[in-house]
């Protein structure tokens, strides 16, 4: 059913090359792409290279990888022209047309930065070619809006379009302004009281000359009151709060 091929090659490569059919024929398809990565590492036949993407199509989620095996047997006979060629690009025509997808990738606004399943693809609008047999995420992002994003399982043969509009970020809301609160009002107040007082009880003070002993008790509260008054002023300007003290 795999269509897999002998070749006469070195003693090593052909025990890993028995071990190789002896996994397939058995179903241990996993086991018998490791032997054939393995014959292929001690004699790089081509034909190892054929009989693994064969095994890898086999595998679940193995599509990529059993193209990326013929394309590397391809380039390889671009190098150094070999027989397997030809059936190596049937097989892989055969396989892209079963389990790949062209998939359409546009956003509005256009020009978003894309990547498919953590890898940049490019801007949108875009096409890319995906595999069928494995979820694709797909991450759209452009300076100034929220990131997009969509997982999306296309199917073999068909065309998958995907469309997605980005939500724009809200510019920053700016801090409300600062408002004098009635604590800061009551410290001018205070302030403005306490340097009147200060002043009248001054005012007093040079009137009397040489101020009685009863004369000095009423200068004596007045500057006290004003100081206190100054003080109280000055502390609630300096509250942390900006003055929003409540009584």
């Amino acid at each position: 059913m795999l269509g897999l091929l002998l070749a006469v090659v070195a003693p090593a490569a052909a025990r890993h090359q028995q071990a190789a059919l002896a996994h397939a024929e058995a179903g241990r398809l996993a086991e018998a792409a490791a032997a054939w990565q393995r014959a292929y590492a001690a004699d790089p036949h081509p034909v190892f290279l054929l009989n693994l993407a064969a095994v890898q199509s086999a595998l679940p989620r193995g599509c990529g990888p059993a193209i990326g095996t013929f394309d590397r047997l391809l380039a390889r006979c671009a190098e150094t022209p070999c027989a397997e060629e030809p059936l190596a690009r049937e097989r892989r025509a055969e396989l892209a047309a079963a389990c790949l997808a062209r998939v359409d990738v546009r956003s509005r606004p256009p020009g978003a930065r894309a990547q498919i399943d953590g890898q940049a693809a490019g801007t949108t609008p875009l096409e890319a070619t995906l595999t069928t047999d494995t979820p694709h995420e797909i991450v759209l992002e452009i300076e100034g809006f929220y990131p997009g994003r969509r997982v999306i399982e296309p199917r073999p043969r068909e065309r998958f379009e995907l469309e997605l509009g980005l939500r724009p970020i809200p510019p920053p809301t700016p801090p409300p302004k600062e408002e004098d609160g009635p604590g800061r009002a009551l410290a001018w107040g205070l302030l403005g009281a306490g340097l009147v007082g200060a002043g009248v009880t001054g005012g007093l003070h040079a009137a009397a000359g040489e101020p009685s002993t009863g004369e000095w008790v009423g200068l004596g509260l007045g500057y006290g009151l004003s100081a206190g008054l100054l003080g109280v002023g000055f502390w609630l300007l300096g509250a942390p709060d900006g003055g929003r003290v409540a009584f």
